[in-house]
Order: structure tokens, then C-alpha cells, then sequence
């Protein structure tokens, strides 16, 4: 009936507005962040398309092979990054700390990775081509970059703050016991995992349109 289908739309929106005004409002911040730092992803990714077309620049650049390797580094540390949050509500600091260190093994790995990668490139010719298309490229992993600066430094003071907290049973206890603790694992692990994907976006774009 029309009277019901209206009453279940309401309690919808309803129960939607309710979970949105249950999110953290640190994790809103991020959030929007995050939506920011994706639109603006997106415009040099269209900038840098309709560069390439208009001039090209790229056609005899083959895309680096440490690209890929560093991305399938990325995928394996968005894993260990997802078991840090688990731990911690188990209470099981050495496993997280070891996750923790895990993933900042990845991380060094990747950035060696990279720079293999940018090396390649320069060597082929990236830094003589006189293409807008370059520029862009060049912003967009700029950009992929500082974000990969601040979840870096995020990351090391979460393993060296793990690795204080096991040495000290009553300050572990009080941080344990800390709901807000669990926010701040939950927006560092969302910020990772949003990281990542901004990388999977980069890869398979430049890959598609080198």
C-alpha cells in the first residue's frame, strides 16, 4: 500500500540520518578528507587524459614492471593493516605490534619499488618529454606520495607506541580500555586501505592510458 511504502521510506532515511550522526565526528573529518583527496585525484587524472591525447609524449615509455610489484606490496600490507584493529580488541599487543612491523616492512618495500619504477622512466625519457601529460603524471603521483608520507609516520608511531605499551602492563591497561583508541585504529586502518586504492587507481589508469 502507498500509506506503508511511505512509513518504510521514512524509517529509512531515517535510520540512515541516525547512523550518520553515530560516526565519530574525527571520522567525518576523514571522511570528507578522503572524498577531497579522491575528486582531486580524479580531475588530474581527466587533466592528464586529455593532455595525453592532445599531445601524447608517452607512446614510447613502456610502463615499469616495479609498478606492479609495488602495488601487489600494497594489497598484502592493506592485510596486515586489517589485522591490527582485531588485535587490539583482543588485547594481543605483540601480535599487533608484529602486524604493525609487518606492514611497515611492506611499506619499505614499496618505496624501493617505486624508486626503481621513477628510474625506469627517467631513463626512458619521461623527464625530456615536453607533454602536459608528463606534469600531471608527475602531481598525481606527488600526491599519492604525501599521503603515503602521513600514513607512514602514522604507522611507525603506532609501532613504537605498541612497542612502549607492552613494556608497561598499566598504561596498556588504561589505553585498552580507552574507547577512543579504538576510533583512532579504525580511521588509521580506513585511511591505509583508502591510501591503497588511490594507488590501485593510479596503477590501472596509467597503465591503460601509457
Amino acid at each position: 500500500m502507498p500509506g506503508e511504502s511511505k512509513k518504510v521510506e521514512h524509517k529509512k532515511k531515517y535510520s540512515t540520518f541516525k547512523a550518520i550522526e553515530k560516526i565519530h565526528p574525527h571520522k567525518m573529518i576523514l571522511y570528507l578528507a578522503l572524498f577531497g583527496s579522491f575528486l582531486i585525484f580524479g580531475f588530474m587524472a581527466f587533466a592528464y587524459a586529455v593532455g595525453k591525447m592532445e599531445t601524447g609524449g608517452l607512446a614510447d615509455i613502456v610502463f615499469p614492471k616495479a609498478f606492479a610489484v609495488s602495488t601487489v606490496i600494497l594489497m598484502f600490507s592493506s592485510y596486515m593493516v586489517s589485522r591490527v584493529l582485531p588485535s587490539f580488541e583482543k588485547d594481543n599487543l605483540p601480535q599487533m605490534k608484529d602486524y604493525l612491523a609487518a606492514t611497515l616492512s611492506l611499506t619499505l618495500i614499496f618505496v624501493v619499488s617505486q624508486f626503481i619504477g621513477w628510474l625506469e622512466l627517467k631513463e626512458a625519457g619521461l623527464y625530456l618529454a615536453e607533454a602536459p601529460a608528463v606534469s600531471f603524471l608527475v602531481v598525481i603521483t606527488g600526491l599519492h606520495l604525501v599521503h603515503m608520507v602521513v600514513g607512514f609516520v602514522i604507522l611507525v608511531y603506532y609501532l613504537f607506541r605498541t612497542w612502549r605499551l607492552i613494556q608497561d602492563p598499566v598504561k596498556n591497561l588504561i589505553i585498552s580500555t580507552n574507547p577512543y583508541e579504538k576510533v583512532k585504529l579504525e580511521m588509521f586502518t580506513i585511511f591505509w586501505h583508502c591510501m591503497n586504492f588511490f594507488w590501485l587507481f593510479i596503477y590501472f589508469f596509467f597503465y591503460f592510458t601509457f
